[in-house]
């Protein structure tokens, strides 16, 4: 398995961070672009130099994922360890469990490191790994460089390189064009997902991803015969089966809890349902992405995003950027608003006319729009950056010695509505700029 352009220019660039001084690099790429492969390539050649590589991974599925890509690329002299057993605990590329290393205290031959899913590394765990391993180098591989807690992983790396941004991946092919049904605006509630799925995506199959156990059950039973479950206490074979009945088409609703978000692989599966918070960036990415593979006559992807996320995380293949440090993971650039189309209800960033049916918007007066309900949505623009909009309104109505009822109604201009009450707590004419919040 020969790396594609991108991803062998990535490993060069990995290999120049190395030369220049850096011990651990990080690679940030989009989930589907292949990250595995990537990594594959490199313990290959490294083992042809006669290097011993260790890879890390934290869940089984992970770790038999690994071994099959390795094997495929050309890797004989292989092992694994982990809490199910271990083979070849002698070979000079071993995958294997973080947590059973750690635990039985085994310590395997190692001149490159390779930690799979990085993300999912705490500091204390990390440190541990890197104590036993001093100055070797280190390869991670991940889509989303965020900690569950919003941090970043600059205590695991001192380099960054970003792979391919997720839009040169769908012109190339490598994944598929994805249409975002949602709210106008971030819900408390959650819009019935079992409705929206036969609304948009009939017929279609669909990973749903639910808040609870008790949340996804019912779910599961509300969508009847067409629908599989699968949860964290989900014993392993019905597991198994229940994703094979999936992938073979037998059903085609698939509700899961904190299962699939990630290490699971299946081009056949089209929509995305989000019936659930998401806070973190990475949750929401890692979640569109199991949705976004190709498979010769799959039309596109869809996302059913039934509380919003996208007006906090912004649109799938919004661009992004990257950081080791600060704020991970952000949209790269300040997004125009939505404007919702009274005749379909799709959702747009502002055009002459609507994308999906020729509504022409007025030229002057703001489209309304119907909330609650869901709509397509192709841009949106993150609430971090049209709270930036208003506090620069603020400090120029304070400046020009306006109230900022003036700032407020420049945000409802701009963005079709009114800024949330909170936002404009702590400001007024004498103290605006003492009174951010």
């Amino acid at each position: 398995m020969e790396p594609r352009g991108y991803q062998a220019r990535a490993l060069d660039a990995a290999r120049e961070a190395y030369r220049s001084g850096k011990r651990s690099v990080l690679l940030v790429s989009p989930t589907g672009s292949g990250k595995t492969i990537m990594g594959a390539s490199a313990a290959r050649i490294h083992h042809q130099k006669n290097g011993q590589v260790v890879w890390f991974a934290h869940r089984i599925e992970l770790i038999k994922q690994a071994v099959d890509k390795l094997w495929k690329s050309g890797v004989r002299d292989l092992g694994a360890i982990s809490a199910e057993g271990s083979f070849n605990e002698r070979a000079s590329v071993i995958v294997a469990s973080t947590q059973t290393l750690l635990a039985r205290g085994i310590r395997v031959n190692a001149s490159l490191l390779i930690p799979d899913e990085a993300h999912h590394y705490l500091s204390q765990e990390w440190n541990k790994v890197i104590g036993a391993y001093s100055n070797v180098p280190v390869l991670g591989l991940t889509a989303t460089p965020q900690r569950s807690d919003g941090t970043g992983l600059g205590g695991m790396f001192d380099h960054l390189i970003e792979v391919a941004s997720v839009r040169e991946l769908v012109e190339a092919g490598h994944l598929t064009p994805i249409e975002v049904f949602a709210p106008s605006k971030r819900l408390d509630d959650l819009v019935n997902p079992v409705e929206a799925l036969e609304k948009y995506a009939p017929g279609r199959r669909a990973v749903i991803f639910a808040s609870s156990i008790g949340h996804g059950r019912r779910l599961a039973l509300e969508l009847g015969e067409s629908a599989g479950y699968i949860d964290g206490t989900t014993p392993s074979h019905e597991r198994a089966s229940t994703l094979r009945a999936f992938e073979a088409g037998r059903i085609t609703r698939l509700v899961n809890v904190f299962v699939l978000t990630e290490g699971w692989d299946c081009p056949a599966a089209e929509v995305c349902v989000i019936a659930r918070g998401c806070s973190a960036a990475s949750t929401f990415l890692q979640m569109v992405g199991r949705v976004r593979r190709p498979l010769p006559g799959k039309p596109g992807s869809m996302l059913i995003d039934c509380k919003g996320a996208v007006h906090m995380h912004g649109l799938p293949d919004d661009d992004r950027e990257y950081s080791l440090s600060g704020k991970p993971i952000r949209v790269k650039d300040s997004l125009p608003p939505i404007r919702q189309c009274p005749q379909c209800g799709a959702c747009d960033r502002p055009h002459e006319a609507c994308s999906r049916c020729g509504f022409e918007y007025p030229k002057i007066e703001p489209v309304a729009e119907r909330s609650g309900e869901l709509s397509r949505i192709d841009r949106v623009t993150p609430d971090s950056s049209k709270r930036a909009f208003l506090i620069k309104q603020l400090e120029k109505a304070a400046e020009a010695g306006r109230k900022p009822g003036f700032a407020a109604h420049r945000f409802k201009w701009r963005f079709g509505h009114w800024p949330p009450p909170q936002w404009m707590k702590g400001w007024n004419q004498r103290e605006t700029s003492a009174c951010r919040t």
